[in-house]
């Protein structure tokens, strides 16, 4: 701990940066969603080890340290000045509760932020269920066709109760009195008081507060620690992003947390958190469990996949294909391919069932990316210890072909030889992509990206087997 009194990772959570995977305390580095690029991916590196810690994104290149980070994202400030740095500062340790008497690290660090409580998945259930209850959040027509286009039947979008998050949610009515608190010119005296709610649009801010009012008021829920929801200015509120709110099961078919794929430009996964925030809790990255799911045991076909709504798509495409559709199918999907945490209880849980194998599912960039690899092949270890196989299962040999000539000419060129396991081209391209990783030779934007119509397993079956 620096003479500030907080790290760059708790700058990070205060900011809300979304981090690739859940990191401890002590992690040396970790990478989060860049803040100032990033349209997918986690390209902004944050080191610890370093002395007050320092950032970098690689892909737009910005860099700094952590005041850098707070006053670049908080303040909208591109340029750093001592007087930014003292404001950020003060904001910062009031946030923390720290005071502004500068404090050093001492034996009791870990007793000022205590762990979280984390509420049973029963509990979970009861917020979530009743959430995706609201009237006004029920799916539209829009985002209907979207999941129909995407291979869905009306059947599989009604038993998975996805719902709408509409641009504009309004207050139940009777609850004018909390709109009052947040006119424009109160929520500008708010957002000085707490910076971090500088990161919502303000009408986000309103449907945020309409969701907890229903629930708080009309179904008479408690919201502490549920991870998404905080305070402002004594009202409990929902982190709330329009798009669309996929549920997040578990085994026993609980929701015990949700994703919102945005629609508006560019579609990204948005996982459920409400860390920075007053009285806000860390969303826990959890192994989605379809719902359709066949009971799990020996006889059963388990597939892993990244994200719950990949999966939901898979197992429905799945299930009208003549070969499988007398086979027994389950579907899990993990929140990223470094959340490998809950990942091992699960592994355990299948062993247990008379489960042998899993077929990985992972999208294709498993052997272009070197981070995603890497993740893999951890995942696969995890498999190894339960004495339980992880087959992988690859896709599109023509592109894969097409990425190893590119590769092996990129090899040549820096006189580099790759010994392969096997001439399977989907195993050479793996290979190669880690040997150029380990030399830190920089790849091509053409070698990173897989072609949309088949990166992901979803993907590639609602191209071969779409009418």
């Amino acid at each position: 701990m620096n003479d500030l009194g907080f790290n760059i990772e708790q700058v990070v959570d205060l900011l809300g940066l979304e981090r690739q995977y859940n990191n401890t305390r002590n992690t040396k580095s970790f990478y989060v969603r860049c803040p100032f690029c990033d349209k997918k991916g986690y390209h902004l590196n944050v080191d610890t080890l370093v002395k007050g810690g320092v950032w970098r994104c690689v892909r737009c290149t910005r860099s700094g340290g952590m005041l850098q980070l707070y006053t670049q994202v908080a303040f909208g400030e591109k340029v750093y000045t001592k007087e930014l740095g003292r404001r950020a500062i003060a904001e910062i340790r009031k946030q923390l509760n720290l005071g502004f008497v500068k404090t050093t690290y001492n034996k009791n660090y870990n007793k000022e932020y205590p762990e979280e409580i984390v509420l049973s998945d029963e509990k979970l259930d009861k917020v979530y269920s009743a959430m995706l209850d609201i009237p006004v959040l029920r799916l539209n027509s829009e985002h209907m066709q979207n999941l129909r286009n995407r291979g869905l039947t009306d059947e599989f979008i009604k038993e998975n109760q996805y719902r709408t998050l509409p641009e504009l949610l309004y207050l139940p009515k009777g609850k004018e009195g909390t709109l009052e608190d947040f006119k424009a010119e109160k929520l500008d005296e708010l957002f000085k008081k707490r910076p971090e709610l500088k990161r919502l649009r303000k009408k986000n801010l309103i449907s945020g507060l309409a969701v907890a009012a229903y629930l708080t008021e009309i179904k008479d829920i408690n919201l502490e620690h549920v991870p998404g929801f905080f305070t402002a200015n004594g009202h409990w509120c929902f982190k709330y992003v329009p798009g669309i709110l996929i549920p997040v099961r578990n085994k026993d078919g609980l929701i015990v947390n949700l994703q919102i794929r945005t629609v508006n430009g560019h579609a990204k996964y948005i996982t459920n958190s409400s860390k920075g925030y007053e009285n806000g809790t860390t969303g826990k990255t959890r192994i989605h469990f379809c719902k359709s799911n066949a009971e799990i045991d020996g006889d059963t076909k388990v597939f892993l996949t990244e994200g719950p709504l990949k999966a939901d798509l898979c197992l429905s495409m799945m299930s009208n294909i003549p070969k499988y559709k007398n086979c027994k199918i389950a579907f899990l999907a993990v929140m990223g391919v470094n959340a490998t945490k809950e990942l091992s209880k699960t592994v355990e849980w299948l062993s247990s069932r008379g489960c042998r194998s899993v077929f990985n599912l992972l999208d294709m960039d498993k052997i272009i990316n070197p981070y995603v690899a890497n993740a893999a092949i951890k995942i696969n270890k995890l498999f190894k210890k339960s004495d339980m196989e992880l087959k992988s299962h690859f896709w599109d040999k023509e592109t894969a072909k097409s990425i190893l000539k590119k590769q092996n000419k990129l090899l040549e060129d820096n006189k580099l030889k790759v010994k392969y396991p096997n001439d399977d081209v989907f195993y050479m391209v793996l290979y190669n992509t880690l040997a150029l990783k380990k030399k830190n030779i920089i790849v091509p934007d053409e070698l990173q990206d897989w072609n949309p119509a088949t990166k992901g397993f979803d993907d590639f079956l609602q191209n071969k087997y779409a009418k």
